[in-house]
């Protein structure tokens, strides 16, 4: 009886099915054993033979199903020598347990190499001289250096009418503005995963999309490099390390400062007047040597996330009394968003935050409770 053909579009499927190598030894049989020169040194197997007298032949298979993957092994030379030499040896039953771990094996970890997918929001707002645009191309590309992939067609833009923040009395609206938005894209049916921003604003929009945003489970925030353009950050930089330092205390006050002093030392006499004569408890938030590339690294945005959260339950244990704090950023735009996400009103009620503009820091926006008329 002549021997069943294998159908040759199986072979692909096959080799795919154990990546290129034996499912018995594991060794790759797409290069030559002993002198490892590349090309095809698989032998398709049948687990019950093709025809009648073979290994393992089950006269009550169908040729198609002698012909089916399920039926067939990508093996060595080695291998293929041995289970037909020996088929007492190496039952069917025993062939098909060894295949399924195998193939099983190598699914589970293509599933794992898999990019993780994502959503996509940007908020871009110009402001000062400044003009932002961000191409699909360059989101994508940051993307896939973190090993991410894009779930839908296209990032949600929170800043969809173009409006700018070239009036920085324009802040407290454009903030009403961002938190219509953000419910806009709460009602969207976007899967669940990461939510990846990209992001650049005045530093008090940052604060707010970040506290809008701060309930995501997974929120990963992209860093533009000043230098370069570009949206993919800096893993061979070093991950930048955060200093918590205490300046002034004062027992029973109901407000306080926090200085975050990261892209670059912030001098005292660009503090409002008032902030100087009332004497707050003022606290900093800084880097050892502070420089505008501290948030390149793709850990540094979840590293100061975490100090930020813990640098705020302090403030509040050391001064259980403060109701309101009062915020003077300088920082890279991604980890203004980060700190936003940080901010807990069940800890402190009330955020001040502050904008420096022609060299001095004002009162810009307020987050949690609301802020007295004036």
């Amino acid at each position: 009886m002549p021997r069943d053909p294998i159908n040759h579009k199986h072979i692909p499927l096959l080799w795919g099915k154990a990546a290129g190598c034996c499912e018995l030894c594991s060794n790759p049989v797409y290069e030559e054993g002993l002198l490892r020169q590349e090309g095809n040194y698989s032998n398709i197997a049948h687990i019950n033979a093709a025809s009648p007298g073979g290994p393992r032949y089950d006269a009550e298979q169908t040729p198609q199903e002698r012909g089916a993957v399920d039926n067939l092994m990508l093996l060595c030379r080695a291998c293929h020598k041995l289970i037909d030499d020996n088929p007492d040896d190496f039952s069917a039953s025993m062939l098909r347990a060894a295949k399924t771990e195998r193939e099983q094996a190598i699914a589970s970890l293509m599933e794992g190499l898999k990019q993780e997918k994502c959503t996509v929001l940007k908020y871009l707002v110009p402001f000062g001289e400044s003009n932002f645009s961000i191409s699909d191309t360059e989101w994508k590309r940051a993307l896939f250096s973190r090993r991410l992939t894009f779930s839908g067609n296209h990032a949600f833009d929170l800043n969809r009418s173009g409006e700018n923040a070239r009036d920085a009395s324009r802040i407290p609206a454009l903030a009403e503005s961002l938190e219509v938005n953000i419910a806009r894209f709460r009602e969207l049916e976007y899967d669940p995963g990461p939510i990846a921003v990209f992001a650049l604003a005045p530093q008090p929009l940052l604060i707010k999309l970040g506290c809008l945003l701060g309930d995501e489970t997974e929120l990963i925030v992209f860093q533009r490099s000043r230098t370069e353009g570009k949206w993919c950050g800096n893993n061979h930089a070093s991950a930048p390390t955060f200093e918590f330092k205490t300046h002034f205390c004062s027992d029973g006050a109901s407000e306080a400062v926090l200085i975050l002093a990261i892209s670059g030392a912030v001098d005292e006499r660009t503090l409002p007047v008032d902030i100087r004569d009332l004497a707050l408890p003022t606290f900093e938030i800084t880097v050892p040597s502070a420089e505008v590339g501290a948030a390149d690294h793709s850990l540094a945005a979840e590293t100061f996330r975490s100090f930020a959260t813990d640098t705020l339950y302090r403030i509040h244990q050391e001064n259980p009394g403060v109701r309101s704090l009062r915020i003077f950023p300088a920082m890279p735009a991604s980890l203004n968003v980060v700190f936003g996400a940080a901010l807990n009103t069940n800890v402190i009620p009330r955020y001040v935050v502050y904008e420096k503009r022609d060299g001095v820091f004002a009162k810009s926006l307020t987050i949690g409770e609301k802020d007295e008329p004036r």
